[in-house]
């Protein structure tokens, strides 16, 4: 394979929300609404949100921006809110788990969807779009990290990925 990035690029490109099916849309609809209630929950409940917050503060990266943190009142970067939300959303660790690979994928992809969609000014359809390409990405990417332990090791991009959520 000699063109991965390409491949992976032009499917990101070129990916409508009228092209994905109504399954995935769904799914990924679930996915996210899952997500966002455990980065919620961890915003006033995770022991670990108190030294983020303070190592934040440290690094002077507290500073106020344009973009949400699920939870919290305090508008923040958006690099530094993606930051922020997947850590929330994976510290309690009832986020999502794909099962093949023990990734859990919506730590990643819904908040960089999510803050670039806010700094865009993206469509709730758009950003729904994103975490689709997202979640199929991460998990083609991880698949060819596992070749030989039943994840399929292809960029053919015609399977939906996120169907396969366990």
């Amino acid at each position: 394979m000699a063109h991965e990035t390409a491949t992976l690029a032009a499917y990101v490109f070129n990916l409508k929300y009228q092209d994905i099916p109504a399954e995935v849309l769904d799914r990924a609809k679930v996915l996210t609404l899952d997500f966002l209630g455990s980065a919620i929950r961890a915003r006033r409940e995770a022991e670990s949100t108190p030294s983020m917050l303070k190592m934040l503060e440290a690094l002077a990266l507290d500073t106020k921006g344009e973009s949400t943190v699920f939870g919290d009142s305090k508008t923040w970067t958006p690099a530094v809110a993606a930051l922020l939300n997947g850590a929330l959303g994976h510290s309690l660790d009832f986020d999502d788990t794909h099962a093949d690979s023990s990734l859990h994928p919506s730590a990643p992809v819904v908040p960089a969807a999510f803050a670039v969609g806010e700094m865009v000014g993206a469509s709730g359809r758009d950003v729904l779009t994103e975490i689709v390409a997202g979640y199929h990405l991460i998990l083609r990417m991880v698949a060819l990290n596992y070749v030989g332990r039943g994840i399929p090791n292809e960029l053919g991009m015609t399977h939906w990925t996120i169907g396969d959520q366990r």
